[in-house]
């Protein structure tokens, strides 16, 4: 007892108040009535005080005896502070852990709540099932497009919401992606009073533990794209009739041209030779010569067509061989000759030591060079030279032809290589051409894998490089 009120003796004991032991009185009093009524503690708790000030949890028992004829009773006192820390320290962990588990609760129903507010809102359509295949979550999208509504559809099975054409398509999704055990992205449609829509829907399994507990899938309306590439396709089909139908068009056209021409020519040849005898008058030996250039001028043009036509219609194919680079330039040179003559252009070639041997179509590589030179004669300024050159980078052939003429202006450019397109008219005021020159060098260059720049400046001139690969027989 010294022990457990800290004192060291029992005269300090007994000096003290019974009451100045106790910390909550309202115990003490209780245990008081108890005594008054002659009945025993049992395990009755209380918190004491001792000599120091500390307190103690204490289980009081007592028993009641007679002692020396009067009445007496036995009080033990078993100290249980220990174990009544232990409990206060499990209650009071008791009581965060409760008011963590409310704020966890709170926190939860906040995310669920939010969850669900993101989900419904969502322009996808979302749902859940469980492995039997029932539904356990609907957002609103998905029940507007099921025809059913976030509750009513809970609990029920695509076979019960969707006709059987489409319930067995959206179940062998599902399946796939528990089979897989990963995403799938499907196209699914939905027949809404008689229209259909349709959705790229991305099908996945859920598992929990490893366990499968269910499927979900999440869908984004892509109709409009849908029809958007419908429209494109079908724009792209009738773009290329029309084309189909143009080139056709251009080809007979110009056939039908080349009748009533060669007859021009021929007779207006006849008549410039005068087989006949004299025409009497010179002025007819003039138109003449005007009716014969024109006639020859629209035969040229007549050819390009065809020629477009048939590069274009695919019906001119290549016929490869081996060919020498060195005479092909030697040969086209000699068909531009009279009129750089004619000009005062002087033609200039710069060919690399040992030029090897290409594979390619030798009527269509003498197109390209005669065309690229007769251009570049035809906007060069008289007293100007024209370079032709050829060398080999790698596996490539590189063919380049420069002059220092005209050249053409930036915003024009672009669009040199189209057939019809001349360029800036006044910078060619004083030339004719059909403006489909460039546009069969670059088919002619393409249906050869090869790629044709061309770099100008006005009033310096333009430079055209071919690269096209050497090819193999």
């Amino acid at each position: 007892m010294l022990e457990l009120f800290g004192v060291n003796s029992n005269e300090e004991l007994l000096a003290q108040s019974i009451s100045d032991t106790w910390v909550d009185m309202a115990r003490l009093e209780m245990s008081r009535e108890i005594a008054s009524r002659n009945e025993n503690l049992v395990d009755f708790e209380a918190e004491r005080k001792r000599a120091d000030g500390s307190t103690w949890w204490v289980l009081l028992n007592s028993q009641t005896i007679e002692f020396e004829g009067e009445p007496a009773r036995i009080v033990w006192h078993n100290d249980i502070t220990e174990r009544k820390l232990a409990v206060q320290e499990v209650q009071k962990l008791n009581q965060d852990l409760e008011k963590r588990v409310e704020e966890r609760t709170r926190n939860l129903n906040k995310s669920e709540e939010l969850f669900r507010t993101i989900i419904n809102h969502s322009p996808a359509k979302i749902h859940l099932k469980d492995k039997e295949g029932r539904y356990t979550l609907i957002n609103k999208h998905a029940a507007k497009l099921y025809g059913v509504t976030e509750k009513t559809g809970l609990g029920q099975t695509i076979h019960d919401v969707f006709s059987e054409r489409y319930a067995a398509e959206y179940r062998d999704h599902d399946q796939e992606a528990i089979a897989t055990e990963s995403a799938v992205v499907r196209e699914e449609r939905f027949d809404i009073n008689g229209e259909i829509y349709t959705y790229q829907t991305t099908k996945f399994p859920i598992f929990e533990e490893g366990v499968l507990t269910g499927t979900g899938a999440i869908g984004t309306d892509i109709t409009d794209r849908i029809q958007i590439e419908k429209h494109l396709q079908d724009a792209l089909v009738s773009t290329e009739q029309a084309s189909h139908s143009k080139t056709e068009f251009l080809a007979t056209m110009s056939h039908e041209l080349r009748t009533p021409l060669n007859a021009i020519l021929g007779f207006s040849d006849m008549l410039r030779g005068q087989y006949f005898g004299p025409l009497g008058q010179n002025r007819y030996m003039e138109y003449a010569e005007d009716i014969h250039f024109s006639g020859e001028h629209l035969l040229t043009l007549i050819n390009d067509i065809l020629d477009i036509s048939a590069i274009e219609a695919g019906k001119r194919p290549l016929v490869k061989e081996t060919i020498n680079l060195n005479l092909i330039i030697s040969e086209s040179i000699k068909v531009v000759a009279p009129a750089a003559q004619t000009a005062d252009i002087t033609i200039s070639v710069e060919i690399a030591d040992e030029l090897p041997i290409i594979f390619a179509d030798a009527r269509a590589i003498k197109q390209i060079i005669i065309n690229l030179l007769a251009n570049a004669v035809k906007f060069s300024i008289s007293g100007n030279e024209v370079i032709i050159s050829a060398a080999t980078e790698g596996n490539d052939m590189i063919i380049q032809v420069i002059d220092s003429g005209s050249g053409i202006a930036s915003d024009i450019l672009p669009t040199i290589i189209e057939p019809f397109a001349r360029g800036d008219a006044s910078a060619h005021v004083a030339q004719e051409g059909t403006g489909l020159g460039l546009a069969i060098v670059n088919l002619l260059v393409q249906a050869h894998n090869g790629n044709l720049a061309i770099t100008s400046e006005v009033s310096k001139g333009t430079t055209v490089t071919i690269t096209m690969p050497l090819g193999e027989e």
